[in-house]
């Protein structure tokens, strides 16, 4: 999870194109694994944090994909601290290692078109650097309105 800056500002600005849209806000996060089951997975979670310091982040640019879930992100770099995390990520969770990782912060879930989604983000900046300070484990089950934190630990 972002610092409390980050977490503010990316809040922010998730919650007016929620709102511009119809969709439902969610708190602001930077993936490292997907699809974990939340059963027994805490113990793992709090270890893997454990293992970990703080990580820095570098947001490059906003872009938009086809995907819902990543309609319009913040692509991050892949710095050697997201690598050194995911790589010990997938040592905890391997079936969560399955596709290629791309970095990224989602400011919108939503089904538009590019013209629309880049007219949402008109005069949107990516922000400066940020750090990753802790890890969170959610219950993502569902509609986004239902999603909630089951444990959270901070990093190094």
């Amino acid at each position: 999870m972002p610092d409390a800056a980050a977490r503010e500002r990316y809040a922010d600005i998730i919650d007016r194109l929620a709102e511009r849209t119809g969709g439902a806000p969610f708190p602001p996060h930077v993936t490292l694994l997907g699809d974990v089951s939340p059963a027994r997975a805490d113990e793992r979670v709090r270890a893997l944090a454990e293992g970990l310091v703080r990580i820095p982040l570098r947001p490059e640019r906003i872009a938009f994909e086809p995907s819902h879930h990543r309609a319009v992100i913040v692509e991050l770099a892949l710095t050697p601290g997201l690598v050194e995390a995911r790589w010990r990520g997938c040592e905890k969770f391997p079936d969560s290692c399955r596709t290629p990782y791309r970095p990224h912060l989602s400011l919108l879930y939503a089904d538009l078109g590019e013209d629309e989604k880049r007219a949402m983000v008109a005069g949107v900046e990516v922000g400066p650097p940020f750090e990753a300070v802790e890890l969170a484990l959610y219950d993502t089950g569902g509609p986004v309105e239902g999603w909630r934190c089951l444990a959270a630990f901070p990093l190094g």
